[in-house]
């Protein structure tokens, strides 16, 4: 172990209860975080932020909301030829993975053979 050197400054060790705290902020931080916000008040930095026209933030999580309970549940529907059942079926099962990425839970899917269009 070895011995700090005569004269150096010693670490103070941490007191919990004296309620100092050991944080040293290096005064070069300090004098920039003072030049940071000179010349600015809140108010015209508040002001910036407001534009006429542009929809707020909480309209538009608002409408997604809403546009996500009209599409949560769902009905698959399908149409298929005579003797393509097999290509309706992946159809449908190609519907169901792009309904479920959009967010929707697919409630059922159904196949209906036609023999004209």
């Amino acid at each position: 172990m070895t011995r700090p050197a005569p004269g150096a400054e010693q670490p103070h060790p941490p007191s919990r209860m004296s309620g100092e705290s050991d944080v040293r902020l290096d005064d070069d931080l300090l004098d920039f975080h003072e030049i940071e916000g000179e010349g600015f008040d809140l108010e015209a930095r508040a002001g910036l932020r407001r534009v006429a026209g542009i929809r707020t933030d909480l309209e538009d999580v608002s409408e997604v909301e809403y546009r996500a309970l009209r599409l949560e549940r769902v009905v698959l529907m399908g149409v298929y030829g005579y003797g393509d059942a097999i290509g309706a079926q992946n159809s449908l099962t190609e519907l169901q993975a792009l309904a479920e990425t959009a967010g929707c839970e697919v409630l059922e899917g159904l196949a209906q053979r036609r023999e004209k269009p």
